[in-house]
């Protein structure tokens, strides 16, 4: 029942992310309604739980060689593609880009952590 309700606060976490970097960054621009929203962040959350894990150990190598700083790149690309074949997301430029995932990264820890905290080990994928 653990993935459940960590599946829902990631789906949270992402609502809350994706509008903090819309507010935040003015070339990361989100369709703020709740049609547009949900399937986003589900998106997010999905790619996230199945895909991220996958690239992160194909890039671990290159992501030690640089200090980490390939996440950077592996956690911006991700949004970039998610950006391609989204139609409530739209991101004009590199910047935005970067700093949107940065955001989006930041604020998914944060709620990770804050929950951690609450009620006790969670245990998301």
């Amino acid at each position: 029942m653990f993935w459940l309700s960590g599946l829902i606060l990631t789906l949270f976490a992402n609502v809350v992310a994706l509008l903090i970097a819309a507010y935040f960054e003015d070339g990361f621009m989100v369709i703020a309604t709740a049609q547009a929203i949900v399937p986003l962040a589900f998106t997010i959350s999905l790619v996230n739980i199945l895909v991220r894990p996958i690239l992160k150990a194909l890039f671990s190598p290159l992501a030690f060689i640089t200090f980490g700083i390939s996440n950077i790149i592996l956690n911006a690309a991700i949004i970039y593609f998610i950006d391609i074949y989204a139609e409530s997301l739209t991101i004009t430029g590199i910047w935005p880009l970067v700093l949107g995932a940065h955001i989006i990264g930041l604020t998914n820890i944060v709620l990770y952590y804050a929950s951690v905290f609450v009620y006790g080990q969670m245990n998301i994928a």
